[in-house]
C-alpha cells in the first residue's frame, strides 16, 4: 500500500561531498587530536563504495502535476522528474536510523521514514551511513554530515536544488539520534549554519553506561542486560579466543614486605592467567565504584592516603602495564572482592575503542556545552534503560551552566574548555517521557503512544520549518503558542529573566499529557559531574558474564574463525604481491622499485584512478585505526583492497597493475571478496514493531 502511495527515489552522494564534510571534521579535530584520538586523518576516509546510497521519499497526493514547475523542452530521467516535484514541498527530514552503529539501514526504518514523510507533509532524506565494526567512529559521523552538507550545498550536477537550512529538520532514534545531536555540536563549533531543529528519539548519548537507569530498567526494556553479543566472525569480534583471559592482574598488585603472606589484601601471583569471573564479586571501586578508562583523563582525586592497591597518582593520564609487563593502550581498570586490581583487555565495543568512548562526539553527554543549539524534540521511555541519560541531557542542553562536564573532558580537550564559555546561551528543549515504553517507542507503530509521538513529530517538523526566526525565537514549540487565558504552560521552566528555558512532560499510553515531577525528584539530576561518563564496575561484570556464556556456547566457531583469518590474511599479502608484479605504484615511490608488468593473458586496465578518492588502503603506515578498521585490516573482507590497487584507486596511486581474467573470476566465486559497506536490499517489503525487534533479540 506504502510503496504505490509514495516516491522512493535512489540517489547516491559522491566523493566530492564527503571531502568537504571530511574538511570539516579535521577542522573540528586538530591535528593534534586527529594523531592521539582518532589515529590519522586518512583511515575514515578509505571506503569500499564511491559514495553513500541515499533515498528521498515522499507521498504521490502531496505534489503538483508535473506541468507546473517542469520545463517541457528539456529531457529529464524519470528520477530527476520526480526530485525536481518534489522541490514545492516546504518541510525536509533528514533522518539518520539507530541500530547502535552497527547494524540497521534504510530498509529497517523506511515503514517509519514513510509516515514522517505522510504525516510531516514533505521529503524525507536518509542514508546508509558506514557501520561498525568495520567502520567505527568517525566514520558513521563523517557520512551523516556529508548527507546534510548534501542537502544544503549539493553538487553542480544534483537533480535538487539547495535546500534552506530553515527548512530542514533532523530527525533520529538511538545511535541516530545520538549522531543528529554530535553533528549539531559539530557544526555549532565551527560556524556552519544549523537546521531548523532537530528531534532525538531515545538518543544513545552515553556509551559509558554511567546512568543508574542501565541497571534499574533492564526488565522493562528491550536490550538485553548485557547487550548484544555476536556470533564470532572474520568482522568481529576482534578477539574471539583471547589468549590469558579477559582479565589479567596489573602491576599495581605486586606484593609489599609489610603485606602478610595469606592475608585478604595478599596480592595476586605474576603470572598471566585469567580470574575467573566467579570468583570476583561486585563491590564499590575507589571513588564511588567506578572503572578507568585508559588515556582518559577522568578529574579523579587524588589521596596521598590511597589503599596500596589503589592507582596510583596520575593513573588517568597513561596506560597501566599488566603483571606481564606489557603496555595495554586500551584497558578498564576494576577490582575483584579483595581489592586486588585487574585490566579487562577485551575490546569491548564495536563503535570504537575503549579509550574513545568518553569523547564528546562518541558520547554528546560530556559535551561541555550543548547550548547554542536549535530547537530540540526528545522522547524516550520511561522503561528504557537509556532513560536517565536522556532526561539528564535535556536538562544540560537547557541549563548550561547548573549541568558542567567533568574536569577531566575539560583537560582533555581544548576545543571543550573553549566551548564551556562561548556557548552559555540556553538550548531550546521540549522533553517528553512516555509511561511504559521502551526502546525507540516509535517502532511499536500499533500503540497510542507512538501514534501521538508520530503526530507530535510531525507538527514539531512543520512548526519550526513553516514558522519566521522571529516567531520562533518566541515561541519554538507549538504548546507555547499563545493560548486565551494562559500564558505559560505549568510543564514550562523559566530562568530569571522569564524565559522558556525547557518544557518536561510526562505522556501516559493513552497519548495523555502531564507536566513532569520536580527536577529535585529526579535520582539522575543528583549525580555529580566526576560519576558521568566513567564505565561503572556493574555494567564491566554484566557484559562479562554474557561474554563468558557467549564464548562458552561458540567455542568451536570461535577456532574456525582464527583460522580464517589466516587465510585470508594470506589472499591478501598475495594480492599486494602480484600487483606489484603488474605494475602497481605509489605516491612517492620510485619508479624503479616497481617490477614490469606482465605480459601474456593478461586484461587491458581495469579501472582508473579516482581524483576524488584521496586514500586507500595502502596508505595507511603512519595510521593507528582501531583494530576492528577494514581499512587496515588484512585478515577480512578483500575487495576494498582490491578495489582500490584495480578498480577504483585512490589519487596517491600512479598506476593500474594489469589483472588476469582468471583473478577476475576466482575473485567473483570469494566469499571474503565483496564491498563491506554495500547493504544489500532484503526481499521483504517493509518490517516495523514487534517483529524488527524480535528478528534483533532473536
Amino acid at each position: 500500500m506504502f510503496s504505490r502511495a509514495f516516491h522512493i527515489v535512489k540517489s547516491f552522494i559522491l566523493l566530492g561531498t564527503k571531502n568537504t564534510a571530511a574538511d570539516l571534521l579535521i577542522q573540528w579535530f586538530g591535528p593534534e587530536d586527529l594523531k592521539r584520538v582518532v589515529g590519522g586523518e586518512r583511515w575514515w576516509q578509505v571506503r569500499g563504495l564511491d559514495g553513500i546510497d541515499a533515498e528521498w521519499i515522499a507521498e504521490k497526493s502531496h505534489l503538483r502535476p508535473e506541468s507546473d514547475h517542469i520545463d517541457a523542452g528539456r529531457k529529464y530521467s524519470e528520477e530527476e522528474r520526480l526530485l525536481m516535484s518534489m522541490e514545492q514541498l516546504e518541510t525536509t527530514m533528514l533522518y539518520i536510523h539507530g541500530g547502535g552503529y552497527y547494524w540497521g539501514s534504510i530498509n529497517t526504518h523506511r515503514y517509519q521514514i514513510i509516515k514522517y514523510a505522510h504525516k510531516i507533509r514533505g521529503r524525507a532524506f536518509t542514508v546508509n551511513y558506514r557501520k561498525a565494526p568495520q567502520y567505527p567512529w568517525p566514520c558513521p559521523l563523517h557520512d551523516v554530515l556529508a548527507a546534510y552538507l548534501y542537502l544544503i550545498q549539493p553538487p553542480h550536477d544534483a537533480a535538487h536544488k539547495p535546500i534552506p537550512p530553515s527548512k530542514i529538520v533532523f530527525a533520529g532514534d538511538s545511535a541516530g539520534g545520538a549522531l543528529c545531536l554530535a553533528m549539531l555540536t559539530v557544526l555549532r563549533d565551527l560556524g556552519q549554519p544549523l537546521p531548523a531543529g532537530a528531534v532525538l528519539i531515545s538518543p544513545w548519548v552515553d556509551l559509558t553506561h554511567s546512568f543508574p537507569s542501565i541497571h534499574t530498567n533492564t526488565a522493562t526494556d528491550i536490550i538485553p542486560p548485557h547487550g548484544f553479543m555476536n556470533k564470532p566472525s572474520v568482522l568481529w569480534p576482534v578477539d574471539p579466543i583471547k589468549e590469558g583471559g579477559r582479565v589479567l592482574p596489573t602491576d599495581a598488585e605486586k606484593k609489599s614486605d609489610s603485606t602478610p603472606v595469606g592475608s585478604k589484601h595478599q596480592l595476586l601471583s605474576n603470572s598471566a592467567s585469567s580470574i575467573p569471573l566467579k570468583s570476583q564479586q561486585k563491590t564499590s571501586l575507589f571513588d564511588g565504584g567506578k572503572c578507568d578508562l585508559t588515556g582518559g583523563g577522568h578529574g579523579r582525586s587524588r589521596d596521598q592516603n590511597r589503599n596500596p592497591t589503589q592507582p596510583p597518582e596520575g593513573a588517568h593520564e597513561k596506560s597501566w602495564r599488566c603483571s606481564t609487563g606489557n603496555t595495554v593502550p586500551d584497558t578498564v581498570l576494576c577490582y575483584d572482592r579483595v581489592r586486588h586490581l585487574h585490566s579487562i583487555l577485551t575490546f569491548i565495543d564495536g563503535q570504537c575503542p575503549r579509550r574513545q568512548l568518553s569523547h564528546p562526539l562518541v558520547s554528546p553527554i560530556l559535551q561541555a556545552s550543548l547550548g547554542n543549539l536549535c530547537p530540540l524534540y526528545i522522547l524516550a521511555g520511561d522503561g528504557e534503560v537509556l532513560r536517565d541519560e536522556i532526561t539528564y541531557l535535556t536538562h544540560k542542553a537547557a541549563n548550561p551552566a547548573e549541568y558542567p562536564v567533568r574536569e577531566g573532558v575539560i583537560r582533555d580537550g581544548l576545543r571543550q574548555k573553549e566551548n564551556a564559555h562561548k556557548f552559555s546561551t540556553p538550548t531550546k528543549v521540549h522533553l517528553q517521557v512516555y509511561d511504559g515504553m521502551c526502546h525507540v517507542l516509535t517502532v511499536f507503530t500499533f500503540t497510542s503512544s507512538a501514534d501521538y509521538a508520530y503526530n507530535s513529530i510531525a507538527e514539531f517538523a512543520k512548526h519550526v520549518t513553516q514558522r519566521s526566526a522571529e516567531y520562533l525565537d518566541r515561541y519554538p514549540f507549538l504548546v507555547l503558542q499563545p493560548i486565551p487565558g494562559s500564558d505559560v504552560p505549568s510543564c514550562a521552566m523559566n530562568d530569571r529573566s522569564g524565559d522558556i528555558l525547557m518544557i518536561r512532560e510526562r505522556v501516559d499510553i493513552h497519548g495523555r499529557v502531564r507536566s513532569m515531577e520536580p527536577k529535585e525528584d529526579i535520582a539522575a539530576l543528583q549525580l555529580r559531574p566526576s560519576e558521568i561518563g566513567i564505565i561503572k564496575e556493574e555494567t564491566l561484570f554484566k557484559w562479562l558474564e554474557g561474554q563468558e556464556e557467549w564464548d562458552r556456547r561458540f567455542k568451536y566457531c570461535a577456532t574456525k574463525v582464527m583460522k580464517n583469518r589466516k587465510t585470508i590474511e594470506a589472499k591478501a599479502k598475495s594480492i599486494i604481491k602480484k600487483a606489484r608484479q603488474r605494475g602497481l605504484s605509489l605516491a612517492g615511490e620510485s619508479d624503479d622499485l616497481v617490477e614490469m608488468p606482465i605480459v601474456g593473458r593478461s586484461s587491458a586496465v581495469y579501472g582508473a584512478i579516482q581524483e576524488d578518492r584521496r586514500w586507500g588502503p595502502l596508505d595507511l603506515v603512519d595510521e593507528q585505526p582501531p583494530p576492528t578498521a577494514i581499512a587496515a585490516r588484512r585478515d577480512t573482507r578483500l575487495l576494498c583492497l582490491r578495489r582500490s590497487i584495480y578498480h577504483t584507486a585512490p589519487a596517491t596511486h600512479k598506476t593500474i597493475p594489469r589483472v588476469k581474467t582468471v583473478d577476475v573470476v576466482l575473485a567473483a566465486f570469494d566469499p571474503n571478496d565483496s564491498v563491506s559497506e554495500q547493504q544489500v536490499r532484503t526481499g521483504m517489503r517493509y518490517i516495523h514493531g514487534m517483529r524488527m525487534w524480535q528478528s534483533i533479540v532473536r
